[in-house]
């Protein structure tokens, strides 16, 4: 096991087919297929984990986090990482997209410069409802969205009484 840990925001809405959970795509390589997954990063050991996942969902999908009531999820393990994670819900209330490549470049950066500072770079970011986000994901993050899901669903009817 290792000590590496990483963080990441997992966004979520209710669209016409229910619960859904925003997931992005990273771009490995000619030929390589990527899993979908929630945007996080690597935490330093001098960092705190939610404002790395807070700075990291805002740099792979250009959505800044304004304050709200973030929903820890447990922790799970994932290969030689441990990942912490938090979820939301869209404030925005937009229809879905995807991301750009551009909107992730700064003013003076090219894709290139891009790649070279981070290992992975985030191209694609959409919306899926639960059945399809369970399948696109590692499966050791199934666990957190399924997480997600039980504790909406409770909220919801604790609501309703």
């Amino acid at each position: 096991m290792s000590n590496k840990v990483s963080a990441g925001l997992l966004m979520y809405r209710y669209g016409n087919d229910g619960l859904e959970v925003f997931l992005v795509k990273p771009t490995v390589g000619e030929g390589k297929e990527a899993n979908w997954e929630m945007p996080k990063a690597y935490v330093e050991e001098e960092e705190n984990s939610l404002s790395v996942a807070k700075r990291e969902f805002a740099v792979e999908t250009g959505i800044k986090l304004v304050a709200q009531e973030l929903i820890p999820l447990d922790d799970i393990h994932r290969s030689s990482e441990l990942v912490k994670a938090w979820a939301f819900e869209d404030a925005t209330r937009g229809d879905g997209f995807e991301l750009p490549l551009q909107s992730l470049l700064g003013k003076n950066e090219s894709p290139l410069q891009l790649r070279r500072k981070h290992k992975y770079l985030m191209d694609k970011g959409c919306y899926f409802v639960m059945k399809e986000a369970v399948k696109k994901v590692f499966p050791e993050q199934v666990a957190q969205i399924k997480e997600l899901q039980e504790i909406l669903t409770v909220r919801n009817m604790i609501k309703n009484i």
